[in-house]
């Protein structure tokens, strides 16, 4: 099993189980240094002054190769990334971010809503700071 850091809709565990996956011991984190866009897709940027929440979640390595082996998603990049969780361990985990968020479109609300309501069904803060695709600027 690896531990995963998922800051998107990946975040839903039951969406995730839905799809045939077996995530376990999820937990609140946020990944310092870097900032959350919100588009048709989450990415996470880099950036000094920022921090971003998520969950960090395991999958076995071969969940991890088909989940990001699908279409819409197989554009992501994995990399390793620090991450804190609540218990303030400071822990490297797997991630997958993108590099390409300026060609991304706008969320819909109701991909604004859905992330909400995970952010909000594992406690995560309400995000600081989190920048949307052009034409969105606040929370639906």
């Amino acid at each position: 099993m690896k531990s995963v850091f998922f800051y998107g809709l990946f975040m839903d565990d039951d969406l995730l189980k839905e799809k045939g996956f077996h995530p376990s011991n999820g937990k609140i984190a946020f990944a310092k240094g870097y900032d959350l866009r919100i588009g048709e897709k989450a990415a996470l940027v880099q950036s000094a002054s920022e921090s971003s929440y998520g969950i960090v979640m395991s999958l076995s390595e071969e969940e991890i190769d088909k989940l990001y082996s699908a279409p819409g998603v197989s554009e992501y990049v994995p990399e390793h990334i620090e991450v804190t969780e609540q218990n303030s361990a400071i822990l490297i985990r797997y991630c997958a971010t993108t590099f390409h968020y300026q060609n991304c479109q706008e969320a819909t609300k109701s991909t604004l809503n859905h992330f909400l309501k995970l952010q909000r069904k594992w406690g995560c803060p309400k995000p600081i700071s989190i920048k949307y695709f052009p034409g969105q600027n606040s929370y639906p």
